[in-house]
């Protein structure tokens, strides 16, 4: 966690209005605190990596330095601080390069504001957050993101059961969270997800959650 056990956040966006206006809004909460905010890429790098927040939300459209590359270098200079993209409505090539960016978390604007709340406290605690509407573009528009035969041959050797294990763990819910949407125990599903990882050679749920929205996993 980051200031006196709260989440700190690093505000990236290039509308200073929206940018004030998220500082309001995401002060408000008591377990999380904004130690930044800034108006281009260039600069959320170079904040990010004094500060060293939990989670830099950033605005896919910003001058200099664009979102995707300020991503990948935050997670090699700054990888313990992780990147939610907040998005109007979603292109396919964005959603692309996001997933190649290895990032955490997609938002679009529409989205309330107790939804972003919700993707950086589910991105700080280690899971992953995209918008639903993110998901659905990627069922209906597959050509986005081709997956690769290899991927897709590792993916076949998963269960039907296996499979809605990765669902829920995209949908960014907790293994707790998975057990009772399921009805199934807590042990099962750490099971089923331990199979899952090793079938794919995949170790932690972020890369998971990533390979199963790229290789259109995701959706029922």
């Amino acid at each position: 966690m980051g200031t006196h056990g709260r989440t700190s956040i690093l505000l990236a966006e290039t509308h200073s209005l929206l940018r004030e206006c998220l500082r309001h809004r995401l002060n408000a909460e008591p377990d999380l605190v904004v130690v930044g905010a800034v108006g281009n890429g260039d600069e959320a790098v170079e904040q990010a990596i004094r500060v060293r927040p939990n989670v830099v939300l950033m605005g896919v459209e910003m001058p200099g330095l664009c979102c995707f590359d300020a991503a990948r270098l935050l997670d090699v200079r700054s990888p313990e601080s992780r990147v939610v993209l907040l998005s109007g409505p979603p292109h396919d090539r964005h959603i692309d390069q996001a997933l190649a960016a290895r990032v955490c978390g997609y938002v679009v604007t529409t989205e309330s504001d107790h939804t972003v709340i919700e993707a950086i406290r589910r991105v700080a605690g280690g899971q992953t957050y995209f918008s639903r509407i993110v998901q659905e573009r990627l069922a209906l528009y597959p050509d986005a993101v081709r997956p690769g035969t290899e991927n897709a041959s590792r993916a076949s050797r998963l269960t039907p059961r296996e499979l809605e294990v990765i669902r829920h763990i995209t949908r960014g819910l907790s293994q707790k969270e998975t057990a009772r949407a399921m009805k199934i125990s807590e042990h099962t599903v750490h099971r089923h997800t331990t199979n899952v990882m090793r079938k794919l050679d995949i170790h932690d749920r972020v890369s998971l959650a990533r390979f199963a929205i790229r290789e259109q996993l995701a959706r029922p």
